[in-house]
């Protein structure tokens, strides 16, 4: 099993693969003693969000879809509620249907706009059924 040999240049350091280390070398990095990063306050061991961060990025998404949901859900229901399809139908419409229902409502959408953007005008229109 191979380590990650450490190197460094000016202030900048990282731990490059034993076979990766002439060509850094080739670029100025010069091998060091191993530095330890200091942790960041928000960082956790899996590079997540912190869950009080991620609840309230959720609630701030869940809110601008017109999603209901209850404040003591736990952070998965939250999360699992983001990728619900919105109850309005017009997910599972494709972009000439859509196009049809934005002219029969009188929605303006740009002759080249795609589902994505046909979609959110439907839905700021405010008379999705």
């Amino acid at each position: 099993m191979s380590h990650l040999i450490p190197v460094s240049k000016g202030a900048d350091y990282l731990e490059v693969h034993p076979g990766a280390l002439a060509e850094h070398k080739k670029l100025g990095w010069v091998q060091c003693e191993k530095q330890s990063k200091p942790k960041a306050a928000s960082d956790s061991d899996d590079g997540r969000l912190p869950d009080a961060e991620q609840r309230k990025l959720l609630i701030d998404m869940l809110t601008e879809r017109g999603i209901e949901f209850s404040e003591d859900m736990g952070t998965d229901e939250l999360r699992a509620l983001t990728i619900t399809p919105n109850p309005d139908g017009l997910d599972d419409l494709d972009v000439d249907q859509l196009r049809a229902l934005a002219a029969e409502r009188g929605v303006a959408v740009h002759a080249r706009a795609g589902a994505d953007k046909i979609r959110a005008a439907l839905r700021a229109a405010g008379d999705v059924q």
